[in-house]
């Protein structure tokens, strides 16, 4: 199923400016564009999910 980036920053309960980042600088494209909202499909969603599973943890500890 496609989803929009809100509804997949809400599924990883992160903010959906984050996933708009990741998905500008990654160069990835909408699956289609329906009345100016894009929709992404699943090996795209997958792409995201494991981007940022557990990378919020290691950002921490790299940052300090």
């Amino acid at each position: 199923m496609e989803k929009t980036i809100k509804q997949i920053a809400d599924e990883l309960k992160i903010e959906k400016q984050k996933v708009y980042r990741y998905i500008k600088k990654n160069c990835i494209n909408e699956a289609h564009q329906k009345s100016g909202v894009m929709y992404y499909d699943e090996a795209v969603q997958e792409r995201i999910k494991q981007a940022f599973s557990g990378k919020t943890q290691n950002q921490r500890s790299t940052s300090n």
